[in-house]
C-alpha cells in the first residue's frame, strides 16, 4: 500500500515538473522566437502531441505478462528518460540559437524551431510513460484485493 502512495505521489511530483517546463518553454523559447500567440499554440501542440505518444508507448509496455520488479524498473527509466531530457533541453537551448544565428534566413528559423520543439517533444513523452504502467500496477493490486474480499 505504501508503494502506491509513494507512486501516485512520484507521478504527481513528475506531471507538475512537466507543466512547469511547458510554461517555461515559453520563456526559454522567447529570445529565438519571440513571445507570440504562434509560439505559446506550438508549445502546447507539442506537449499534447507528447502526451498522446507517451500513453501509447507506456500502454505498449505494459502488455504481457505483469511482473511487478520490472513495471518499476520501467516507471524508473521513464523518469530516469524524463530527467535527461529536461538537461538536454537546457544544454541546447544555448547550442542551437548559435548554430543558426549568422544570416538567419526564414528557412533556418524553421529548422531551429524544429530542432527546439522536438526537444521539448521528449520530454513529455518520457515523463508521460509513467502513467499507464502505474495503472496496470494499480489495477493488477486492485483485483488481488477484491478477491481477498
Amino acid at each position: 500500500m505504501i508503494f502506491q502512495f509513494l507512486l501516485a505521489i512520484t507521478i504527481l511530483a513528475s506531471s507538475a515538473c512537466g507543466l512547469i517546463i511547458e510554461i517555461v518553454a515559453g520563456r526559454l523559447l522567447a529570445p529565438v522566437f519571440g513571445m507570440s500567440l504562434y509560439t505559446w499554440t506550438s508549445i502546447i501542440a507539442v506537449v499534447l502531441a507528447g502526451l498522446s505518444v507517451g500513453h501509447w508507448i507506456g500502454g505498449n509496455l505494459t502488455r504481457g505478462h505483469f511482473v511487478k520488479r520490472a513495471q518499476f524498473i520501467k516507471i524508473g527509466y521513464a523518469l530516469f528518460l524524463s530527467s535527461l531530457t529536461s538537461l538536454l533541453i537546457l544544454l541546447l537551448l544555448d547550442f542551437i540559437p548559435t548554430v543558426f544565428a549568422d544570416g538567419q534566413s526564414k528557412r533556418d528559423q524553421r529548422h531551429s524551431g524544429v530542432v527546439l520543439h522536438s526537444v521539448f517533444l521528449a520530454k513529455p513523452v518520457c515523463w508521460h510513460c509513467v502513467t499507464p504502467c502505474h495503472e496496470s500496477w494499480r489495477l493488477i493490486f486492485i483485483r488481488k484485493v477484491s478477491r481477498a474480499w
